[in-house]
């Protein structure tokens, strides 16, 4: 989840016959974390999500803003996240029921 997919696609680079599956949720896709190294790659995000196209600027030093699909991918837009704060639903993807079923699908 946020960054901790830049983490994961960062450590399947570098192991890149081990990694069968990576599922990221929520990460800004900025700077040298553009690609990963596992043969599939399945991202979810939420359109509103403004934390997740910030996460370049000034969060993680990268100039620039974020972006939220990853190229090479399976890019899933998970609509109708709610939120009443200025993250825009940053977290509240993870606490929704169809981020869960689409992820039982795709896997």
């Amino acid at each position: 989840f946020s960054h901790g997919g830049n983490v994961a696609s960062e450590a399947a680079a570098h192991l890149v016959s081990q990694v069968d599956l990576i599922i990221t949720i929520a990460t800004p896709v900025t700077g040298n974390y553009k690609t990963s190294g596992a043969r599939r790659h399945i991202n979810l995000y939420s359109p509103g999500d403004r934390m997740q196209t910030l996460g370049g600027e000034g969060l993680f030093g990268i100039p620039g803003r974020a972006e939220r699909e990853f190229p090479g991918a399976t890019n899933v837009a998970i609509e109708n996240i709610l939120s009443s704060d200025i993250t825009g639903s940053h977290g509240n993807i993870l606490w929704s029921d169809e981020t869960w079923r689409i992820l039982k699908t795709l896997h």
